[in-house]
């Protein structure tokens, strides 16, 4: 799997460094700044991109629904709560009311 780091603090870059250590991951880049982010994504095409979430922020961003548009799946981790949030890009279509709730269903059994 291929993976790009954005990255806020540089102890979250340097352990995240650390665990992707690893035969089946390549660390294809990293950046702090996130601006520059996006077209290093969209050039390097990772399978995800892995982004350090800023104390208080907890859902998706603008810069996540970017980057989902090229393609990879995005992780979202928390230093502060420990959390990590994973965004897959997948659409649905809802033609009927039933579809919802069969989404719902589907999606609680998947987990």
């Amino acid at each position: 799997m291929r993976v790009f780091v954005i990255w806020t603090h540089a102890l979250f870059h340097a352990s995240v460094r650390h665990l992707l250590n690893h035969p089946e991951v390549e660390l294809i880049g990293a950046t702090n700044d996130h601006a520059d982010a996006y077209g290093e994504i969209a050039e390097m095409k990772p399978d995800i991109v892995i982004i350090e979430t800023p104390e208080g922020e907890e859902q998706a961003g603008a810069e996540t629904i970017s980057i989902l548009q090229e393609g990879p799946k995005v992780m979202r981790l928390s230093l502060a709560d420990n959390n990590l949030r994973i965004y897959l890009r997948q659409d649905q279509v809802i033609v009927k009311s039933d579809d919802l709730l069969r989404l719902i269903i589907e999606e609680k059994n998947a987990d």
